[in-house]
């Protein structure tokens, strides 16, 4: 029963346009397996699960029925922020950090390889410095911390499954007034 139950799941997640076939030859199977021999249901089990295999590249879409790609997202999506006033260890549902403490602090991510391919963005908002630290010896870029000194600095820092990158850097908008043909740039 568990490999009917593993079946039905992957036939679940297969392309719409697909699903009526394969839900007709489970259908089948289901129906007859009380007539079938032991090698019988392993080999139509393992050709349904080869058919589901083949077709685990199936598209998701939110707010479309047409997606183009692996998630494709047809409006705004929403993220975990948090706002952070001390030293604190981060954890998985974090996405967004803004930091706006009254002293320095260190600001501790999550362990790289427990979340491969997850970012988390840090913003300080205030005139403090924030240390970023890692766990078990991981390394932001090579380094064993990484340091967000300026206010309104906001980095994006990406997990590859061992350590951590920096993926961006964005610094304090700058205010660009023209007079006369003169460009003057203000911080």
């Amino acid at each position: 029963m568990e490999v009917v139950n593993y079946v039905i799941l992957r036939i679940q997640i297969i392309l719409k346009n697909e699903l009526f076939c394969y839900t007709i030859f489970l259908y089948l199977f289901l129906t007859f397996q009380n007539q079938l021999k032991m090698k019988s249901k392993v080999i139509i089990a393992a050709v349904c699960l080869a058919f589901a295999g083949t077709r685990s590249f199936a598209q998701v879409g939110i707010g479309t029925t047409s997606p183009v790609s692996t998630l494709d997202v047809r409006g705004s999506a929403s993220f975990n922020t948090r706002n952070l006033t001390a030293t604190a260890t981060l954890t998985s549902t974090d996405h967004t950090i803004i930091y706006s403490g009254t002293s320095t602090a260190t600001l501790t991510l999550p362990s790289a390889s427990a979340c491969a391919g997850r970012e988390i963005w840090i913003k300080n908002s205030s005139s403090y410095a924030v240390s970023i630290a890692t766990t078990s010896s991981q390394t932001i870029d090579g380094n064993s911390t990484w340091s967000i000194p300026s206010q309104y600095e906001t980095v994006l820092f990406m997990s590859n499954g061992a350590n951590w990158i920096v993926s961006n850097k964005l610094l304090r908008a700058m205010a660009v007034l023209i007079r006369n043909k003169e460009v003057i740039l203000k911080l």
